[in-house]
């Protein structure tokens, strides 16, 4: 269980409730007050000039704790970079319709909203740089025309796979740095 948001605590909007206020789904805020209700007052602001774009009260399950895209985003990584028996295991976990690509997806679908959470410094700026390259690889699977490569046996014997998990090893390494 997370601890409860805090005024200042950075969060991730996940709700698109409040898009047409300024701060549509995956919108990063600060949380400026917290209400005795629960409510909070967050505020959402152009990372580059500082400006507000939102000053909005919502609900506190419309948001979470900003860190909590970056241990889920990691845990999509480690999966990605797991053995092919662990990687067949946390498929079989998922269900029974769950196939290679849920794995991808789970990654595609944190991975962007994530990067807005990195800073530039020079550690987060090489994460960034090897996320992109295990982006930039899957991209690259699911544009092709053939699927086989979203196969249990795939998963177990291709290279296609085997450099997945090289690079999602190497974001890793460059996050454990």
């Amino acid at each position: 269980m997370t601890a409860p948001i805090e005024p200042y605590d950075r969060v991730r909007f996940v709700s698109d409730q409040y898009r047409s206020s300024g701060a549509p789904i995956d919108s990063i805020g600060y949380v400026l007050e917290v209400y005795p209700d629960g409510g909070l007052e967050v505020e959402v602001s152009e990372p580059a000039s500082g400006v507000t774009l939102a000053l909005l009260s919502v609900r506190p399950e419309d948001v979470e704790p900003a860190d909590e895209l970056l241990i889920r985003l990691t845990d999509s990584v480690r999966a990605l970079a797991a053995s092919p028996t662990v990687q067949l295991e946390i498929l079989a976990s998922m269900g029974p319709d769950s196939g290679a690509d849920d794995l991808a997806i789970e990654f595609d679908r944190l991975f962007r909203p994530a990067i807005a959470l990195l800073s530039s410094s020079p550690s987060d700026r090489n994460f960034m740089l090897r996320l992109a390259d295990l982006d930039d690889w899957l991209a690259m699977l699911r544009d092709r025309s053939d699927q086989s490569q979203w196969t249990p046996d795939a998963i177990a014997c291709s290279s296609d796979w085997a450099k997945i998990r090289e690079l999602a090893g190497a974001v890793l390494r460059e996050r454990d740095k």
